[in-house]
């Protein structure tokens, strides 16, 4: 239901944005508003809309709690979709509208980005240190790192933004890894608290390959063929 509303919320700002882009731009076609002068407040403005919405799709702090608590919530092929691909709209909308479109608004606002963006670093790892299920701790890293991919994005150089880029490609596979890991842990028994995690992974150097003798292997195929 977060999930849901806090979608709902940044759909709804950004609807309004578009509108207001159509609107003074005359055209909805990128090719054409990018001929288009977005200086001054309504250009800051626009900006601001997009920026919400954005911000709550990657995401970051404060309008991150849904993240947490979706992934905690869903089957780990769907928190691997949630957290490796859909937030990377957030990110991807930064650097094609919000840099695209409104250069001037952008270095107006860089300096509350980037210190929203060291707040989620800091918060989002101190949360997850403190997590004890593995789906809220995947969770909270990914917000940590998608502050890293903000000020990436904000930095305002061509090495910051490719650097971001790259920062996508390999926050979404690395994300999908650590959901496997929930998902093998649970087809183990040992439940998706870390500390019980690390004990298991630790038991044997063997680990994956004994799966297909365990006892909770069985049940793991059925929740796989859920997840799929």
């Amino acid at each position: 239901m977060k999930f849901l509303l806090y979608s709902l919320a940044g759909g709804l700002v950004m609807l309004f944005a578009v509108i207001g882009v159509g609107v003074h731009g005359g055209s909805f076609l990128l090719s054409d508003l990018a001929k288009v002068d977005f200086s001054g407040a309504i250009g800051k403005e626009l900006f601001v809309g997009f920026f919400i919405a954005f911000a709550i799709k990657a995401p970051m702090v404060p309008v991150h709690t849904w993240l947490p608590d979706t992934a905690e919530q869903a089957t780990a092929g769907a928190s691997s979709l949630l957290v490796g691909l859909l937030d990377k709209i957030g990110t991807f909308g930064m650097l094609r509208l919000c840099l695209g479109l409104f250069p001037a608004a952008s270095d107006w606002a860089t300096p509350f980005v980037l210190t929203l963006a060291i707040i989620s670093v800091l918060w989002g790892a101190m949360m997850a240190a403190t997590s004890s299920d593995l789906m809220r701790f995947v969770s909270y890293t990914s917000v940590s790192h998608f502050g890293f991919m903000v000020i990436g994005i904000f930095a305002l150089t061509t090495t910051s933004i490719t650097g971001s880029i790259f920062y996508m490609f390999n926050h979404g596979f690395s994300t999908a890894a650590l959901f496997l890991v929930d998902l093998v842990s649970w087809c183990a028994g040992a439940g998706r608290r870390r500390s019980t995690v690390t004990v298991a992974s630790r038991r044997s150097p063997r680990y994956l390959p004994e799966l297909s003798s365990s006892p909770g292997w069985q049940p793991c195929r059925c929740r796989a063929r859920e997840t799929l």
